[in-house]
């Protein structure tokens, strides 16, 4: 890798100076730049440093690699040439190759390392975005469903019986089967609520054979309370 009197010096003003890039831990130094090949702030990883580069990025779902040389470095717009990665890494690696076959052995084997992380990258991504599209199938507890059916017939046949049962009365008392309406002690009727609401309601399920039976129980006891 090329070191110049200029990266000597950059290097010597990051190193020493504040670096915007630059994370402390307590094990390593990282680097949050973008280029930097291998993520760890040292002389050989740092791409400000080094007028002499190369790195691999994921650009647009494509692999792009990412060279920089001391000729283009007062260009800053186009510092950086940009090389399209098959993803294919047999074909990739001939790439990285022959456009660094001049450069350090370590920087390549670096670039090498990072296309094949980003090219499981991609394909775990491709991998997830396909999954997100299906549909995903649920097992049915079939014991929870009886239970839930059950329940609701209870309740249909609850409120079934009760509906009759009113029906029927209101029927009777419009056809004249009670005789004139009953002024009862208001009093009575509102502590025989309160004590009914104070108590458990007790549902008792009746067959249609005990309809007519209810009814009868109903209306004696309002005769009763009349009197």
């Amino acid at each position: 890798m090329a070191c110049g009197t200029a990266d000597s010096l950059v290097w010597e003003i990051l190193k020493f100076e504040n670096c915007c890039f630059r994370v402390k831990t307590d094990t390593l130094i990282f680097c949050r730049n973008e280029d930097n090949v291998t993520g760890i702030c040292d002389r050989k990883s740092c791409s400000l440093a080094n007028s002499q580069y190369g790195t691999v990025m994921l650009e647009k779902g494509k692999l792009i690699l990412k060279t920089k040389t001391a000729e283009r470095a007062h260009m800053p717009s186009k510092m950086w040439q940009k090389i399209e990665l098959p993803e294919n890494p047999e074909e990739a690696y001939k790439i990285i190759e022959y456009e660094m076959q001049y450069w350090d052995a370590w920087l390549i084997e670096k670039v090498k390392f990072r296309y094949g992380r980003l090219l499981e990258t991609l394909q775990n991504m491709r991998e997830m975005r396909k999954k997100e599209g299906q549909v995903k199938s649920l097992p049915i507890k079939k014991k929870i469903e009886r239970r839930n059916a059950t329940r609701e017939q209870r309740a249909l046949n609850v409120a079934h019986v009760e509906y009759s049962v009113q029906e029927e009365l209101k029927r009777r008392l419009k056809a004249g089967e009670y005789g004139e309406i009953y002024n009862l002690n208001q009093a009575e009727f509102q502590d025989n609520l309160d004590e009914l609401a104070g108590e458990e309601e007790e549902v008792d399920f009746v067959d249609a054979s005990d309809f007519e039976e209810l009814v009868e129980e109903e209306e004696e006891e309002v005769l009763e309370n009349a009197q």
